[in-house]
Formats: C-alpha cells, sequence, structure tokens
C-alpha cells in the first residue's frame, strides 16, 4: 500500500492521452501536495482502513482533475468534462413530474380494422393476410385459439367453445369492422352461421366471414362451374368438403390431397410442391378453375403464375378470404398481382 500509482485518462482530441495530476495547470501544486500529505496521513491507520482510505483519495483527486479539466481555459468546450449534480438522486419525490397534454386521431387503421382468429400452428395466414392488406388506413390484428396437434373433425369441432374468448382479446375497447375465423375446414366442420354467432358475443358490430364461405363467394363471383380441389386434409375431411362445394357452389371434378394431418407439417409443404399439384389438375379440361384449400398452404405469392399458365381462376383459402375481408370494408382496391379475383 505505501507505492500507489493513481492515473487518469483524458479524452482529447486525438484519442485518450495519460496524464497525472501534477502536470494538469492551471491546478495549484500545493493542493496536490495537500492531498499527498492527506493520503500519508492514512498509513498508520490498519490494513482495512487503507483499502477505504484509498478509494476516499481516489475519489479527492478525480474531483481535483475534474475541476482542472472544466475550468481549464485552454481545453474546448467539446473536450470538458460535463458533471450535472445529482441532487434529487437520492429524493425523487423532488423530480417534477408534470402531465402533457395530447390529442386522439383515429389510430391505426382508420379505414377498416380486420380481426383474424387463427390455428395455434398456422404459419402462413398471418403473412399472406398481411400482404393483401397491405393498404394505407387497413390494419389486421390476430389472435389465436387452442386445436389439437391433428386436424380432424372432432379436433375442429371442438374449437367452437374457444371461438368468443379468442375474439374477445381483439380489440376489446375499440371496434372491428370485419372479424375473421382463419380455418377452411374448421368453418366447414362447425359451420359459418355457428361461427358467426360466437363471434358476435364478443364484436356484434362486425361483419364476420369464414375461409368457406369466402372461398365459395369467390367461386360464385368468377362464375366457376367445375374445379380441381387440392388439400392438405385427410380423407374425411376431404369427403365433408367435397360434398359441402357441390351442394353449393360448384361441381367438384376432381379432388388431390396431400393427407396431412399435421398442421405444424402443413405449413412446411413446399410452394413447388403446391405449384406442380396445381399445374397437373388445373391442366384437366373437366375444370375451369382452381381452389387450394386450407390457410396454412403458401399459394399466394405463385397464384398469378399459375393463372397466367393455365388460362384458369386460381383460388386459394387466404385469397378468398382476404378478398372477401376488405370487400366487407367497403375496401374495393384492386390487386391484380395476387390473382383475377382481387381485381374484382
Amino acid at each position: 500500500m505505501s507505492n500507489i500509482e493513481v492515473r487518469y485518462f483524458v479524452d482529447f482530441k486525438k484519442g485518450l492521452s495519460e496524464a497525472s495530476p501534477p502536470a494538469c495547470k492551471p491546478m495549484k501544486p500545493t493542493g496536490w501536495k495537500r492531498a499527498r500529505r492527506g493520503f500519508s496521513a492514512y498509513a498508520s491507520e490498519s490494513e482495512s482502513a487503507l483499502r477505504h482510505s484509498a478509494v476516499r483519495y481516489s475519489i479527492f483527486c478525480s474531483s481535483l482533475l475534474m475541476f482542472h479539466i472544466n475550468t481549464n481555459p485552454t481545453l474546448s468546450k467539446k473536450n470538458r468534462l460535463i458533471m450535472r449534480p445529482a441532487s434529487n438522486a437520492e429524493n425523487p419525490s423532488k423530480v417534477e413530474i408534470r402531465k402533457l397534454p395530447y390529442n386522439l386521431d383515429d389510430g391505426i387503421g382508420h379505414r377498416a380494422r380486420i380481426g383474424v382468429i387463427a390455428l395455434p400452428d398456422d404459419q402462413n395466414i398471418e403473412h399472406e393476410l398481411r400482404m393483401i392488406f397491405d393498404l394505407p388506413g387497413v390494419a389486421c390484428f390476430v389472435n389465436r385459439l387452442p386445436c389439437g396437434e391433428a386436424i380432424t373433425p372432432d379436433s375442429l369441432k371442438a374449437m367452437e367453445s374457444e371461438i368468443a374468448r379468442s375474439a374477445g382479446l381483439i380489440l376489446p375497447q375499440l371496434s372491428v369492422d370485419v372479424m375473421a375465423f382463419g380455418c377452411t375446414s374448421g368453418s366447414l366442420l362447425i359451420g359459418p352461421e355457428t361461427v358467426h354467432a360466437r363471434i358476435k358475443e364478443v364484436h356484434p358490430d362486425a361483419l364476420c366471414t369464414t375461409p368457406i364461405e369466402a372461398a365459395s363467394r369467390a367461386l360464385s363471383t368468377l362464375e366457376v362451374r367445375s374445379i380441381a380441389l387440392i388439400t392438405p386434409y385427410e380423407n374425411d375431411i376431404n369427403r365433408h368438403l367435397t360434398a359441402y362445394l357441390q351442394k353449393n357452389v360448384c361441381n367438384v371434378a376432381i379432388v388431390g390431397s396431400w393427407n396431412e394431418p399435421i398442421d405444424a407439417r402443413v405449413g412446411r409443404i413446399s410452394a413447388d410442391t403446391i405449384r406442380k399439384a396445381a399445374l397437373e389438375f388445373g391442366s384437366s379440361d373437366a375444370v375451369d378453375a382452381v381452389f387450394i384449400s386450407c390457410t396454412n398452404l403458401r399459394a399466394l405469392n405463385i397464384i398469378g403464375e399459375l393463372e397466367s399458365k393455365l388460362g384458369k381462376p386460381v383460388i386459394s383459402s387466404n385469397q378468398a378470404l382476404g378478398w372477401h375481408c376488405l370487400r366487407l370494408a367497403a375496401i374495393n382496391s384492386n390487386l391484380p398481382h395476387f390473382g383475377r379475383l382481387l381485381s374484382l
């Protein structure tokens, strides 16, 4: 402890330079000597006291150096060290807190607020709907609801009890213009009317839609008579969907399915796989359109290409759902790069 070296680093324009306190002018040498004598007086104390003394000595010398740097007329203001008093640090109650005035506007989605209820493992619906809703004044708000890992008729029907709870967490203190239930097979098995009723328990003024009714409306608007249906579903669901479309919309000439019940895997079916299936089934003379069913299939970005090659309309669940949401909200923007449907 007898030979303690104290160094200071001062940031000048040319970088860090090392200086000892005696070299800092115009501080009087007597101040430095007095400090050294003060430190020497502590040398007779115990080892523990010496450690405290070293800290006190360091703080004292730092204060002297800071005073020198901030009062030295040879240093520019840019290179001086700024020290601000912390007078209120120990008593925050003395800090003045001012109330700020504010103005309210219509917020995000002043043209249309669209709520979407999605399945827990659907990796695609938010991504594609936000692409369609990327319009001035249109906003999309998404919540998810529980569902079994495997998509089966029983797991889909069980979602009904969760619809109101999930919908109620979407902007509960604000109005929602349109609420969409984001599951094609789920809305088919539960029924569009039942889905609407559950949503209106918490959003009574919202207009409602589902992928199955949006796709049905889209196929009717395009005046489609016969389709090729492409799905990821197991065959129980495929039979329900085929029967619904044939009864309410149009003929289903051919069905192609990957029979994949795990939704987390459905979202990973590649766009190239979907493209090949759509071109194969859509090239049949027996069909005048292709419907790619399931919000978790990544089809939106290839619809324009498919329509160009096939010369026929191609509908996907998310494309139809996004189109129907916009039209229900009186947003008539023309988005032809997402297929013929978004031009209507």
